[in-house]
C-alpha cells in the first residue's frame, strides 16, 4: 500500500514538472516595454454582494 502511495505521488509530482517546463517554454516572460511614454488604461473588477455600508472604503482601500 505504501509502494503505491509512493509511486502515485511521484507520478503526480512528476506530471506537476512537466506542465510547469512547457508552461515556461510557452509563455516567456514579460518584455520591457519600447513605448514612449503612452500609458495604458487599466479597469479593476471587485466582487462584492451585499457590501453596501462598506464598499467604499474597500475600494479605497486598493
Amino acid at each position: 500500500m505504501t509502494v503505491l502511495l509512493l509511486l502515485l505521488a511521484s507520478a503526480a509530482l512528476s506530471g506537476m514538472v512537466l506542465i510547469l517546463l512547457s508552461n515556461l517554454l510557452a509563455f516567456p516572460g514579460l518584455r520591457e516595454s519600447n513605448s514612449s511614454g503612452i500609458v495604458a488604461s487599466v479597469s479593476v473588477l471587485v466582487p462584492a454582494r451585499n457590501e453596501a455600508a462598506v464598499i467604499g472604503s474597500a475600494v479605497r482601500g486598493l
